[in-house]
């Protein structure tokens, strides 16, 4: 996160965004092991695989990421360009949805900028209200810095 020189002062350039940060605790699902591509986060999410993600990743490089290790998120949005922000921050509406639910259905925990500065990370035990006030916000609320999405095994089609 960087400053523009155009930009006023404390403005952040949040554009950079666009990375998944890590895998956690899929030991026994993913050949590579517990924390594949991150730190061990045993006990976190009550020990639920998951995949933290900023919210400029589109859903090919995440489907991608995950493929690699034989993973895959339980809602998979069809256009390929859409961002994790934008299926949380707007409708996440996709033809799976009828069988596991909205984008945001998938979702244990999101980190969150608030209008003062401040970082949160908002889950349903955790800064609730906001959690659930975050998908369909369109960033009214917060801006999203990362959401943790649950995965499961990818099956074979």
């Amino acid at each position: 996160m960087t400053q523009q020189p155009f930009s006023r002062p404390g403005a952040i350039d949040l554009s950079a965004l666009k990375d998944v940060v890590s895998l956690h605790n899929v030991g026994g699902l993913a050949g590579d092991g517990d924390g594949a591509d991150g730190e061990h986060a045993a006990g976190e999410h009550g020990g639920a695989p998951f995949v933290r993600v900023e919210p400029r990743v589109h859903m090919r490089q995440l489907v991608r990421f995950l493929a690699a290790r034989g993973l895959t998120v339980p809602m998979v949005a069809e256009v390929e360009k859409i961002t994790v922000g934008g299926l949380i921050m707007g409708a996440g509406v996709e033809s799976a949805s009828h069988r596991v639910g909205l984008f945001k259905d998938t979702c244990l925990r999101f980190e969150l900028l608030l209008a003062g500065g401040e970082v949160v990370r908002a889950s349903e035990r955790e800064n609730a209200a906001l959690f659930e006030a975050t998908p369909f916000s369109y960033g009214c609320a917060s801006f999203l810095l990362s959401a943790d999405v649950r995965v499961e095994p990818a099956l074979p089609y």
